[in-house]
């Protein structure tokens, strides 16, 4: 079996596993050992379609350098596409907020997820297409982080019409998830505090 067959037996293999994945993630079908080790099918599913897509990785690498160096090119070793999915997959996760989870790691107990996403790679690889997507997936955190941004900004315009008057009325507690970059730790801590929500 040479080389391109072997590549194509491994991307096969990472998109059949990869839909499984999709398909048996919401079953929820998990086995418990005695020893208390919970292993669910979508953890197994998503671990094999990781080594098949790794695999598929290396093999194209390894396939496409020489004509890349003949040619004065650079063979990128990850595609845009496996980062805009696994960030996309955070994105969507970070809508389900009364969403809760149960992990191998006592699984008697209530959690939530939290997610951390890191694109790393070259300049001009892919990584900018994920601001579109970004866009339309947090859309409706964006609107309503913008009804609580529009209360707090009428509650300090009436503060300043109302001037040392001691009748103020008191700050609304509006809930805003997303922030910017130069958000101010104080900013940041009465958002936490504020965000949470009665089920």
């Amino acid at each position: 079996m040479n080389r391109d067959r072997l590549r194509c037996f491994a991307s096969r293999g990472f998109d059949f596993f990869l839909l499984a994945t999709l398909f048996t993630a919401p079953t929820q079908w998990a086995c418990k050992t005695a020893s208390g080790f919970h292993l669910s099918l979508a953890d197994a599913t998503l671990a094999l379609a990781g080594v098949f897509w790794f695999a598929s990785l290396l093999l194209k690498r390894g396939g496409d350098a020489p004509a890349a160096a003949s040619e004065g090119g650079r063979v990128p070793f990850l595609p845009p596409w496996p980062f805009l999915f696994f960030a996309a997959s955070a994105l969507f996760g970070s809508l389900m907020t009364l969403t809760y989870y149960y992990y191998y790691d006592n699984p008697e107990k209530k959690r939530r997820l939290n997610y951390n996403i890191l694109g790393i790679g070259d300049p001009a690889s892919g990584k900018g297409a994920l601001v579109r997507i970004a866009e339309l997936l947090t859309e409706p955190i964006v609107q309503a982080d913008q009804l609580a941004n529009d209360a707090i900004n009428a509650w300090k315009e009436e503060q300043r019409s109302k001037g040392s008057n001691k009748d103020k009325s008191p700050k609304p507690k509006g809930v805003v998830r997303l922030h910017g970059a130069r958000t101010s730790n104080n900013v940041f801590i009465n958002d936490l505090v504020n965000a949470w929500t009665e089920v």
